[in-house]
């Protein structure tokens, strides 16, 4: 990513209605995890260590990342450990974890092989440790903003669950998110396609329309955390865990 596409992103993530939803999801999702103990945590791709953060007021959180801009970030934000790593070989140490997030990294031109990657990160949690992942999803959306920040791959649910289980993870939970915006996702990219490495983060919303789009997100997320799925989405959210015993439920 271009280093001025992280500082795009970190003077965003503290009012962009993107941002909020999905921290706000990706949070939700580990306090269910807890049981009234703190987590060990690492956010495998941290960036500019905003979801390291907010992670670490219930959980011990490692952050690592293979940019040294983003790294530098992190590490002027966030008072958790940041540490360098490269997803495909080994992200940090031999340490086990009860939970992983990986948010939006797979997809990236860098990560030469998704699951190698999550096969790696497959190693690193505990025997029944949690896998969180984050995805841009439909390659309809692909558009100008893909190649602002090198995308190299969109996805689909079935992909997902295929990755996961090649990486010997057991897929959980799968869902498409963010369903009403796909179409407005659409038009936009269609029409800024023509606009070659434009972030969508260039864009000046009102905050009267970030707050508006974060209470329909927040909505959604209620219900994605009720056990809710949807048929499609511009982004996807997935639950997995590292093989111990049989079980029904991410929350168990």
């Amino acid at each position: 990513m271009r280093p001025e596409e992280f500082e795009r992103i970190l003077n965003s993530e503290s009012y962009h209605w993107w941002y909020l939803g999905s921290h706000d999801l990706i949070v939700r999702v580990a306090k269910r995890l807890h049981h009234g103990r703190r987590l060990r945590v690492l956010d495998a791709g941290c960036g500019t260590g905003r979801l390291c953060q907010l992670l670490a007021q219930t959980s011990d959180v490692t952050g690592c990342d293979i940019s040294p801009t983003a790294l530098a970030l992190a590490n002027r934000r966030s008072h958790v450990s940041i540490e360098q790593c490269d997803l495909e070989a080994s992200p940090v140490n031999g340490s086990e974890y009860d939970l992983i997030t990986c948010i939006d990294v797979i997809y990236h031109e860098q990560i030469i092989d998704p699951v190698a990657a999550l096969r790696n990160l497959h190693t690193r949690l505990r025997p029944g440790g949690r896998l969180i992942l984050h995805v841009p999803a439909s390659n309809l959306l692909r558009g100008a903003h893909d190649q602002a920040v090198r995308a190299k791959r969109r996805f689909r649910v079935e992909d997902i669950r295929a990755l996961l289980r090649s990486a010997g993870l057991t897929p959980i939970y799968v869902s498409y998110r963010l369903a009403i915006f796909w179409l407005p996702f659409l038009l936009w990219r269609r029409l800024t396609r023509s606009q070659t490495g434009s972030s969508d983060l260039e864009v000046r919303l009102p905050q009267w329309l970030h707050r508006l789009f974060f209470l329909m997100v927040s909505t959604e997320n209620s219900f994605l955390l009720r056990g809710g799925r949807l048929p499609f989405g511009t982004s996807i959210i997935a639950i997995a865990r590292r093989p111990k015993e049989p079980t029904s439920s991410w929350q168990n």
